[in-house]
């Protein structure tokens, strides 16, 4: 199989029956019937990347997917955002109460920094225990000639069955991570359609078992290399989007700013919780994961993608750009974060639209809406080399870029350990 017809025939059964609803026998089920409401949450089950979870090899160098194999240049050379070189001290960014105004805050070092060796991991699987469950995510740490000064890490989450080596083709954050010199883990989800335990339809428990992986993670990483504890940060893409806003939920005093990339989720019991700074992305033809809410027609997706088929061409209806679902929970975002409401929207290209909410300092909300977008990570080649299935990849911008250079401008308000 080439091209759409083998990304197709390798996505189908893993959409069709999520792994909530494998008990059930396959002709009772119906993805669309109670999931395609308005504003639905019942979004974990269905979307994520799941469509390129077994692509690298399946489809080979046919699907078009080596594209994505780029080197550090190609990330690094591009321009940077409005912080301009990275830097570890000296970071402006939000307090720990998220108090008005500007403040610098300096690094707060991890227990590593005593004894960190300075030795490179360019790409190395760590494996441990959390939540009673064996769990793994890839580790890069890049050369520093500074081994006890304190970096940034970042975490970055997969989509749902996409997991977490065929993510890091996708968000190529590993490669910005070598020029940066900041940290990044990229953790790997469970189950038989490997996922995260974060979604709307359920309010954040405490017994979360990827909170539990995340904790004890973290606290490995920071335990072995030189961390700075004011600048934790996470991203993720459609579930992993969800991930990573369940952390600025569930986990506010630990990351200092988070990026969802297409899956932007609150919940009601995060209202009042300390405002972490949010930056987030969403395509108004995202065909899995709909603009103003609910889950796409996957089936149709899918089925238009086989010989003699007509392609799907649109399956969104007509976009509501400050309407319901992704928009309102960037509104409802900004509102936990204690911000007016009000927005900004500017052009920053024919497709791509930045809002810009109203907020305290250190409590900031941004929304890139990219029109015409599919359930794509903007930038990517690799979310690109598989555009008949998640759809338009806007060039216009660089989420990737965009994430990090926003990273920079936060960190958290912190005690200094002793």
């Amino acid at each position: 199989m080439k091209g759409a017809t083998c990304l197709a025939a390798i996505v189908r059964d893993h959409l069709r029956y999520p792994s909530a609803m494998r008990s059930q026998p396959p002709n009772r089920l119906s993805l669309r019937a109670p999931l395609q409401r308005a504003g639905s949450p019942r979004l974990v089950l269905v979307v994520g990347l799941a469509l390129v979870a077994s692509l690298l090899g399946a489809c080979g160098s046919d699907g078009g997917l080596n594209k994505a194999d780029g080197d550090a240049s190609s990330r690094n050379s591009k321009v940077d955002g409005p912080t301009g070189k990275s830097g570890v001290s000296g970071v402006t960014g939000t307090s720990g109460a998220g108090a008005a105004g500007t403040v610098e805050i300096d690094p707060v070092p991890s227990a590593g920094c005593a004894s960190a060796s300075g030795v490179e991991v360019p790409q190395e699987r760590r494996e441990r225990a959390a939540g009673g469950l064996d769990r793994w995510y890839f580790l890069v740490a890049p050369p520093t000639p500074s081994p006890s000064v304190p970096r940034p890490l970042i975490v970055d989450y997969h989509g749902y069955k996409e997991g977490a080596a065929v993510h890091l083709k996708m968000s190529a954050m590993s490669e910005l991570a070598a020029g940066e010199q900041f940290i990044l883990a990229t953790p790997n989800g469970t189950g038989e359609a490997i996922h995260w335990k974060a979604s709307a339809l359920a309010e954040p428990s405490p017994d979360n078992i990827d909170l539990a992986f995340t904790d004890a993670m973290i606290a490995e990483i920071t335990s072995e290399q030189c961390v700075d504890l004011a600048r934790i940060y996470a991203t993720g893409l459609s579930n992993g989007a969800m991930m990573s806003s369940l952390l600025a939920c569930s986990r506010s005093q630990v990351f200092a700013a988070v990026a969802p990339v297409a899956g932007i989720t609150v919940w009601k019991s995060c209202d009042s919780i300390t405002p972490v700074p949010v930056i987030s992305f969403h395509g108004t033809a995202d065909g899995f994961l709909l603009y103003n809410g609910g889950v796409g027609d996957v089936d149709g997706i899918l089925e238009s993608n086989q010989p003699g088929q007509t392609p799907v061409t649109t399956v969104v209806p007509p976009t509501v750009l400050d309407g319901a679902g992704y928009p309102a929970n960037a509104k409802a975002c900004a509102t936990r974060n204690g911000c007016s409401g009000r927005f900004v929207d500017e052009a920053v290209s024919p497709e791509v639209t930045h809002r810009v909410f109203d907020c305290p300092a250190g409590a900031e909300v941004e929304f890139y809406i990219v029109s015409g977008g599919g359930h794509a990570w903007p930038g990517s080649e690799f979310s690109q080399a598989i555009a008949p299935v998640v759809g338009h990849t806007t060039f216009d911008i660089d989420a990737t870029q965009l994430i990090w250079s926003f990273f920079q401008r936060h960190a958290r308000q912190l005690a200094t350990p002793n």
